[in-house]
């Protein structure tokens, strides 16, 4: 059994997920032997990681803002990824 990990300051959080996902999250958990909420934990982190390298804008809301500009700006697109132009 893996070991607790105590949490700092907890909240509890609520939210709907769609089933699909919830499937996969399970799954994803299981394969890992870890809990639901430790991968739960990680995904929002990550996403929050790199919503925060896009000036806080997520992946639709960057894709929508280009669509209406005709592409996307360079400085958006991280030094590690190909230029799509």
């Amino acid at each position: 059994m893996a070991k607790s990990k105590k949490l700092k300051d907890p909240v509890t959080l609520f939210c709907a997920i769609e089933s699909k996902m919830h499937g996969k999250l399970r799954r994803l958990a299981y394969k890992e032997k870890r809990s639901l909420a430790d991968v739960v934990r990680e995904a929002l982190s990550t996403f929050l990681k790199v919503t925060s390298l896009h000036g806080g804008k997520t992946a639709k809301k960057r894709e929508m803002e280009d669509s209406r500009r005709g592409g996307p700006r360079i400085d958006l697109i991280p030094d590690n990824e190909p230029n799509p132009g």
